[in-house]
């Protein structure tokens, strides 16, 4: 059970990196079956796109959320979304405002991946670096993510 608790975390991180399946497959050794499984029932996809998206596409995307909001809120027949369209505003340009911040959870983030990206390329140069030590590596940036989220009422 052990091995393949390895096998899972070494493909979570693989996958998390943007590596392609085939590749994951090909040295992580499990089949592909297997690797769908963790893929679509522990939620690795969703990681993968919370990962993999830049500040500045969240800070587009809100701002396209808001003209969206305002555009409808125009239109003739809608004139009483304009009541309660304030207190989106504000609670987006807060969302906006925390994420444009230099030092952010999503610059937390960044670094984690990058390092565990950088244990995987380079953990042949460290004999030290077992599998044990690398789910631990994992876990030890999870639980700091979730101590962040916590702090943070679960928000960035």
């Amino acid at each position: 059970m052990a091995k393949n608790d390895t096998k899972q975390e070494l493909a979570r991180v693989l996958y998390l990196s943007g590596l392609p399946q085939e590749d994951i497959l090909q040295k992580v050794d499990v089949s592909r079956q297997t690797l769908s499984r963790w893929v679509n029932t522990l939620g690795w996809k969703e990681m993968r796109a919370a990962r993999s998206i830049t500040r500045p596409q969240l800070v587009n995307r809100l701002l396209e959320s808001i003209n969206a909001l305002l555009d409808k809120a125009g239109e003739p027949g809608n004139e009483d979304m304009l009541s309660g369209i304030g207190d989106k505003l504000v609670k987006t340009a807060t969302a906006i405002e925390k994420l444009e911040k230099k030092s952010n959870v999503v610059d937390r983030v960044d670094t984690l991946i990058d390092f565990e990206r950088w244990l995987e390329e380079n953990r042949g140069g460290y004999p030290g670096m077992t599998g044990e030590t690398f789910r631990l590596v994992n876990r030890l940036h999870n639980d700091y993510l979730n101590a962040i989220f916590s702090q943070k009422g679960g928000s960035l």
